[in-house]
């Protein structure tokens, strides 16, 4: 399955399906009553998304399989296009670098290093915020 930007309007209408499922409400079921119910539990996913609970805590989702899918198709998209983002701003970089000067294997490490240790930054800074707003909402 190809992840390459697509039609922007087709992400934008995935996106909105996406959001109009998740903003629905959840319905909080039991596992033990989950399991006697199978089918109603299985309807109800339609309607919103249902947490099934263990000793009262949330232990499992279930959405339907085409909302799962679209939620991952998103997020691939989402990351290949901060990894083209990424791409681009090294290449610029790169572009930047003193010509003349011959570059030698050692100074290419060095700025891959220096390349790959900005992205997990990047990558980490957005996942604690991400936790944090889950962490309010929950």
């Amino acid at each position: 399955m190809s992840y390459a930007a697509t039609d922007p309007k087709d992400s934008q209408s995935t996106l909105l399906r996406v959001a109009d499922y998740l903003s629905r409400p959840q319905t909080f079921i039991a596992v033990a009553e989950a399991r006697a119910g199978l089918k109603q539990t299985l309807e109800q996913i339609h309607s919103g998304s249902v947490i099934l609970t263990t000793n009262g805590e949330p232990s499992a989702a279930l959405v339907p399989f085409s909302t799962l899918e679209e939620i991952r198709q998103t997020v691939m998209r989402l990351l290949v296009d901060a990894m083209a983002v990424t791409i681009a701003r090294t290449q610029t970089e790169a572009y930047a670098m003193p010509a003349g000067e011959p570059t030698n294997e050692d100074e290419i490490e060095a700025f891959a290093r220096q390349a790959v240790r900005r992205g997990r930054r990047e990558f980490s800074s957005k996942s604690a915020a991400k936790s944090a707003r889950r962490a309010r909402h929950p």
